[in-house]
């Protein structure tokens, strides 16, 4: 049986976006309750990396309910400077993941947090497990990576 981890990235107080915190925070809730629903048991470890403030104590609460371990890199002082340097939504998001990602890996090698884990996913908070989403054909690709098929870029150049 295919025991699965996720790393899930967040970013609920930026000032990129439409969204307010509260409704990031309840689009972040759906993304975490899909993976309880389509894959039971999984070790789930979020990245908190919005640049405008910090998580709340409850928000940071609400999540952990929810999760192995939420790690809040959202005061950090080079998320900070990014998410202040520049008003170019890519590349605060490309970066601040790339970092965050990195470090949270490094973090749960050391530490071991995915050890029983045969199998590790990364979803973008706000997102979600579709019906579709079936951890049993994981199994039959074992000691391999997977990723989404080539598709045209969202930008024109």
């Amino acid at each position: 049986m295919l025991k699965a981890g996720f790393i899930v990235t967040s970013a609920l107080h930026t000032k990129f976006g439409v969204y307010t915190g509260s409704d990031r925070l309840a689009q972040t809730i759906t993304s975490l309750e899909s993976i309880e629903e389509r894959c039971p048991g999984a070790r789930v470890i979020l990245i908190e990396m919005g640049g405008k403030s910090s998580l709340t104590k409850e928000e940071k609460l609400t999540l952990k309910s929810r999760c192995f371990e939420v790690i809040d890199y959202s005061g950090d002082p080079e998320i900070k400077k990014t998410h202040d340097s520049t008003n170019n939504w890519d590349i605060v998001k490309n970066y601040t993941e790339m970092v965050c990602f990195s470090r949270v890996l490094k973090w749960s090698k050391r530490l071991e947090i995915f050890k029983d884990c045969n199998r590790i996913f990364k979803l973008s908070g706000r997102y979600r497990l579709c019906a579709h989403f079936d951890p049993a054909v994981y199994e039959k690709l074992q000691g391999k990576i997977v990723f989404k098929k080539k598709q045209p870029s969202q930008f024109s150049a």
